[in-house]
């Protein structure tokens, strides 16, 4: 955890120099990857992308994942960062383990879920903080209003309460991309749901080509249970807020090309935001197993030995499963970072025993408003 934590101070350093650096003009006219940094979602730092897309030099956003663009956007509806690539988090689960039409649950429901479903097993491997600031990241509690912060709310002591009585510090590992990849090639979901991180097509299909019924991703436990999985954003553009026209123009031309189906089917670092690049890749990394699969079928290897190395014919629906997924997001992940240190650091005598949820709220809301009077000095 004092990893994490000094990981999570670090991505702070770093975002707080890059907002002096832009006020002060001495910043970079495009910034990269910087989508996961809540507090650099501000009109004093960036370009708001709507009057861009919107623009006589705009784009067709029915040719994008909109749910990922628009969940991109900041509460006011303003769009500092666009989305190029993202991962896909969430619980995996078959569709007939969950009720139709749904997109994620309520406490009661997931404990319920866990229970009957996961055999106990909650999905979710999370430490308690971890857990409490990845909910905030994905929107379970709006906690700013006119310039205040109010973190003592419904939402926010839910989310308190269940982490406190349902999440343990159990697992080794709190690298994500470590926990993340804990899936079996075969049949991720035999033995109950999993907490994934979809990355991208073809990592994806054969995390699930062992899969031969319906089965969709779902977004963690909340106190509406209309939260489905969330975005974490692996690749963003912005554009300084003090370069001049000229700048901002091109930076908008560079926006667009990386946006374009061509680059976006050959995106490295995550899922294309682009529906045609997208579908392309799911198609592609399909193709390419089942490719795979007649070749091995062609030297003699039977469908019983294949299976047991996890290689199955991979269903073509499951295209359909992949894109279904993108739609269901209903959050991009993104935190203000100071606001992550204060979490991890404050709630741990909460889920201690040693203080009650209102004395560490109070707390909670006088260093982060602290923080953010701060911010409007300088």
């Amino acid at each position: 955890f004092s990893s994490g934590n000094s990981e999570v101070k670090k991505m702070n350093n770093i975002s707080n120099q890059l907002m002096i650096d832009i006020m002060s003009g001495d910043g970079p006219d495009v910034i990269l990857d910087g989508a996961a940094i809540q507090e650099l979602n501000n009109p004093e730092y960036f370009v708001d992308l709507n009057k861009f897309i919107n623009g006589a030099n705009g784009i067709d956003k029915s040719k994008y994942f909109s749910k990922i663009i628009d969940s991109a956007a900041s509460s006011d509806g303003a769009l500092y960062q666009m989305p190029v690539s993202y991962s896909i988090g969430g619980i995996l689960a078959y569709k007939s383990d969950v009720e139709d039409g749904r997109v994620g649950f309520t406490y009661d429901e997931y404990i319920k879920f866990v229970d009957l479903v996961c055999n106990g097993n909650n999905p979710i491997q999370f430490n308690q903080s971890v857990f409490l600031a990845d909910c905030i990241a994905r929107g379970y509690v709006d906690y700013m209003a006119d310039g205040k912060v109010n973190f003592n709310t419904p939402e926010f002591k839910a989310i308190a309460e269940y982490a406190k009585d349902n999440i343990y510090d159990k697992f080794e590992s709190e690298d994500e991309e470590d926990y993340y990849m804990l899936v079996d090639y075969k049949d991720p979901i035999a033995d109950g749901p999993i907490d994934v991180m979809f990355t991208d097509s073809e990592s994806f299909v054969y995390q699930v080509c062992g899969i031969h019924e319906p089965f969709g991703m779902y977004g963690y436990p909340g106190v509406t249970g209309n939260d489905g999985p969330t975005a974490y954003i692996d690749s963003s553009v912005a554009i300084s807020a003090t370069a001049d026209e000229e700048a901002q123009n091109a930076a908008w031309d560079f926006i667009k090309i990386m946006l374009s189906e061509d680059v976006q089917k050959k995106e490295q670092t995550g899922n294309p935001v682009n529906i045609a690049a997208y579908t392309y890749n799911a198609q592609s990394a399909v193709n390419l197993m089942n490719a795979q699969y007649d070749s091995y079928l062609k030297v003699g290897m039977d469908e019983d030995e294949l299976a047991m190395d996890g290689i199955y014919r991979t269903d073509e629906e499951i295209v359909d499963y992949l894109v279904e997924i993108a739609n269901s997001v209903t959050s991009v992940n993104s935190i203000d970072s100071s606001v992550k240190v204060i979490i991890y650091e404050e709630m741990a005598p909460y889920f201690v025993g040693q203080k009650d949820i209102d004395s560490v709220l109070v707390i909670i809301n006088d260093r982060a408003q602290t923080v953010f009077n701060e911010r409007k000095s300088k």
